[in-house]
């Protein structure tokens, strides 16, 4: 308790060094783990993919309704390898989130 008031007390007198503590929310405003960066850039690699697979699979049935099946094998081999790819990336996340948790507890 006498740590969390010392703490107050030197934030309050703008002495608190931000360097002794790893910064583990997503949203802070202070200088974030590079590890945050990197969670960003892949979901927002997997954003795109996941909207890129949408509009795969729309153009999809569109070759479908038009009796085009040589075309729509082709977009099935495109939807299967984009799918993989964000399985893949996913996983890639999870590491990535479970080596920022790991590290967050570990300093504290």
């Amino acid at each position: 308790m006498s740590t969390a008031m010392s703490t107050t007390a030197a934030t309050n007198n703008g002495t608190h060094n931000n360097e002794m503590y790893l910064d583990c929310s997503l949203t802070s405003g202070r200088q974030a783990d590079p590890i945050v960066y990197e969670l960003h850039l892949h979901a927002l690699v997997i954003i795109s993919f996941a909207i890129f697979f949408s509009f795969l699979c729309l153009f999809q049935h569109l070759l479908l309704f038009f009796n085009m099946e040589m075309l729509s094998a082709i977009c099935n081999k495109f939807l299967l390898s984009s799918l993989i790819f964000v399985v893949i990336e996913i996983s890639s996340l999870s590491g990535k989130e479970g080596e920022r948790v790991k590290n967050c507890h570990s300093v504290k």
